[in-house]
């Protein structure tokens, strides 16, 4: 079953997207390791910049909107530590409580190296610079969503999640890149 690289795109050329600031906590959200003890809760997050809010921020904290978090669940991703979260907004005072903090268990040695292009720093493992992505779909053992190990930042959804989302309506500006299409 071919494999997807789960992203956002930018808003439509006259909007601004929101962005999510730095935040307290000092859990690595990146590893696939599920937590030996859970962050507070709500998982605190401030934003920086007002504007579109996209279901899926993925940096500092991975914050998935609630309809996204339900269309994984029921696509048959298993494999999410999901948490309360709370956006402050400075600019009206108030949180937003749509949003969960979603550690994503699992980083999976797939990437086809000998097929892929990319430059590694060292052993390449965690952060290797793709330029095309090829991933071993036999590595990838027919899981639904999971961190890619050569490259943590990316998360990897089956096809079948990309097929869920379009019954999802909410979920506009999600993306689906294919894996030798994305650069990182």
């Amino acid at each position: 079953m071919p494999y997807f690289i789960l992203g956002c795109v930018e808003p439509l050329p006259d909007e601004r997207r929101g962005v999510v600031a730095a935040h307290a906590g000092g859990l690595d959200w990146l590893s696939g390791a599920r937590f030996e003890t859970p962050p507070p809760s709500p998982v605190r997050v401030t934003l920086d910049a007002e504007g579109v809010m996209l279901p899926m921020f993925q940096h500092p904290v991975p914050l998935f909107v609630d309809a996204m978090v339900s269309a994984l669940f029921e696509c048959g991703a298993d494999n999410l530590e999901v948490y309360d979260a709370a956006l402050h907004d400075p600019a009206t005072g108030r949180d937003r409580t749509d949003y969960k903090a979603v550690n994503v268990i699992g980083a999976v040695r797939c990437a086809d190296l000998k097929r892929s292009r990319y430059t590694a720093y060292g052993a390449p493992v965690i952060d290797v610079d793709f330029d095309s992505l090829v991933i071993d779909e036999a590595r990838a053992r027919g899981l639904k969503l999971f961190r890619l190990a050569e490259c943590v930042t990316g998360i990897v959804v089956d096809e079948s999640v990309r097929r869920h989302r379009a019954a999802v309506p909410a979920l506009r500006g999600l993306d689906f890149i294919p894996p030798e299409a994305w650069i990182w």
